[in-house]
Order: structure tokens, then sequence, then C-alpha cells
């Protein structure tokens, strides 16, 4: 599903920001910065994903 319509942008690529370290908007700029509509979305998929990973980085032997 896209997110930001001003800068096509969906929420694979925002999950896929993430995980290359993305952790803020002004990460994946320029997303939100339009019209502002998709900043509240996208935060929320940043900051979900970022929780996802957290998990992973606490993995013995990593």
């Amino acid at each position: 599903m896209y997110v930001c319509l001003c800068y096509p942008t969906t929420e694979s690529q925002i999950r896929q920001a993430a995980l290359n370290g993305a952790r803020h908007l002004r990460d994946i700029r320029p997303v939100a910065t339009q019209c502002g509509k998709c900043g509240h979305c996208a935060h929320a998929m940043l900051k979900q994903a970022g929780k996802a990973l957290l998990p992973a980085l606490f993995k013995p032997g990593l």
C-alpha cells in the first residue's frame, strides 16, 4: 500500500529503509515533506519496524 502519494512511497519501501538503518522521518526524506498527511503513518511504521529488529540485535552469537 502507498503511504506517501506526494513522493510515491510504499509500506515495503519504508520497512526496507528501517532494515537499512532508518529510524526517523528525516532518514526517509522526502516522505512527509510535501503535504505531511503521511507523516504519522510513516513514523509509526518506522517505529514498529525498529521494535521488530531489536530482538534480532540481541541474539546470542551475533
